[in-house]
């Protein structure tokens, strides 16, 4: 389905596991409850759409654009890396796990999302509705923006603080641009092993 033209296309329930959607045009898809585990989705558009209790885990949505998407779905250990999720409606939603490095979430709302072991490397939750407690559950780093009041919490503050000392025992550095290329890197490698 690589490339696949799926406008307003209704595919609640879908079991699409391992599905090539790489490039494939979403928008206005309604995914309720599909299973989407380890599908390829770099690159996919897929604004004002809908995966509502949709299973991700594992999937790669490298650089999708899903603005306005209602993502309350299962996406633990996902690749979101420099996707664009600007008023994405991620409440409820599971991020355990997940590569949000270089993320845009203007205006999104996480209210209620789980984000345990989330990578923040240089994403955008600065408009975002989020609370500190799951900032300290994540993986911030100095190159996370977040809301002022949140990045100003001691608690967040220390969270970095923790974040970048085991970034330098890890990678030797604690450079966060060279920290998120090496992140990325393992993330993919762990999909090998």
């Amino acid at each position: 389905m690589e490339r696949a033209k799926c406008l307003e296309t209704r595919m609640g329930a879908a079991d699409l596991m391992n599905a090539n959607l790489r490039h494939a045009d979403l928008r206005k898809a309604i995914l309720r409850s599909a299973d989407l585990s380890n599908a390829d989705l770099r690159y996919v558009k897929a604004e004002k759409s809908d995966f509502f209790n949709a299973v991700l885990q594992g999937a790669r949505l490298c650089h999708a654009q899903l603005k306005n998407t209602k993502l309350g779905a299962d996406l633990s250990g996902a690749d979101l890396t420099g996707a664009d999720l600007t008023s994405a409606h991620l409440d409820l939603a599971d991020l355990t796990d997940t590569n949000l490095i270089s993320v845009t979430f203007s205006e999104a709302d996480l209210e209620g999302a789980i984000l345990t072991g989330a990578y923040l490397n240089e994403a955008n939750l600065a408009t975002a509705r989020v609370n500190a407690t799951q900032i300290v559950s994540a993986r911030p780093t100095r190159s996370t923006k977040l809301p002022p009041a949140i990045a100003s919490d001691p608690t967040v503050i220390a969270r970095i603080t923790e974040i970048e000392d085991e970034m330098e025992r890890i990678f030797g550095t604690k450079d966060v641009a060279k920290s998120s290329r090496l992140t990325s890197l393992f993330y993919e490698a762990r999909r090998v092993i």
